[in-house]
């Protein structure tokens, strides 16, 4: 069931992975994140558990599909099917579960950055006492079909922050 809440069992089939480090530095944060995936014939599933053991408050702002997300408290999952550069995907969701999609293709040589790209993919996201959760589902149509067998795919799973400086409202 995809609610934003890891229930006892739900995901204890699931890979996880944990031990998230600093974009900038490379030692392991306080706040850590644990990432949950699975899969069907029909969806690649993910979980963040995205804990705050400062219980401060979460930014999320943006409400509109496409909308800056990752500037706020949000993951994002960046998937590369098969051996090449292109095409990857970035998949975004705040706190409150808005939504951001891009493709990035190659054209001409250029790499091109698809905003019209919007995939018919769920998130459901809940906020609880020190930590916030998001559950995501995406079709495997959506990415141009599932990996076969043997085939490898690369994937990256991020936590953004929101946080404000000293002076700003």
């Amino acid at each position: 069931v995809l609610d934003g809440v890891i229930s006892p069992g739900e995901w204890e089939a699931a890979a996880r992975t944990t031990g998230f480090v600093g974009l900038n530095d490379p030692t392991l944060v306080e706040d850590q994140t644990s990432v949950y995936v699975g899969h069907d014939a029909r969806n690649l599933y993910v979980a963040f558990d995205c804990t705050d053991p400062l219980q401060r408050p979460l930014q999320a702002v943006h409400t509109q599909r496409d909308a800056a997300v990752y500037q706020e408290d949000a993951v994002d999952i960046f998937l590369q099917p098969g051996p090449g550069t292109y095409p990857y995907y970035q998949l975004a969701a705040n706190c409150i579960g808005t939504r951001f999609d891009l493709r990035v293709v190659e054209e001409g040589g250029r790499r091109v950055h698809d905003l019209n790209w919007n995939p018919d993919w769920s998130v459901a996201t809940s906020r609880q006492l020190g930590r916030w959760v998001a559950e995501v589902a995406i079709p495997w149509a959506e990415l141009g079909g599932a990996p076969r067998p043997g085939e490898r795919w690369r994937v990256n799973f991020c936590r953004n922050y929101y946080y404000r400086l000293p002076g700003q409202p």
